[in-house]
């Protein structure tokens, strides 16, 4: 029976690139957990009225975006945030620039519409 031999690096080049994987890991997951927490944090600052410029200042570039016309030719616009790491987003929505409502629960109440797009998955 052959043995290979082994050398002192082998296992020194193993655990770098077990400790770099787990360093990225906790990198990315670190970076979402701080994103989602800020954007909870910036959802209580939000206030009816506010221009989509000082949204976006405020809460950041949102994950997604839809626009569309709504009834009486108002520009629509929906910008989705996260607010968790399991993929949940919550709505901003927007009328011709103004901010008149968030959250899941006004979205559907306001454009019940079934066309109107969901939170990204």
């Amino acid at each position: 029976m052959i043995h290979k031999k082994r050398m002192p690096g082998d296992r020194v080049e193993k655990f770098t690139l077990i400790f770099m994987i787990c360093i990225f890991g906790f990198l990315i997951t670190g970076c979402g957990v701080w994103k989602v927490n800020r954007n909870i944090k910036n959802l209580n600052e939000l206030k009816f009225g506010m221009t989509k410029k000082e949204v976006v200042n405020l809460m950041g570039t949102p994950s997604q975006s839809v626009g569309f016309e709504g009834s009486g030719g108002k520009a629509i616009e929906i910008l989705f945030y996260s607010i968790s790491l399991r993929g949940d987003h919550a709505p901003l929505v927007l009328e011709d620039g103004i901010l008149v409502g968030w959250g899941d629960d006004y979205r559907k109440q306001r454009l019940p519409n079934p066309s109107i797009p969901e939170a990204p998955t």
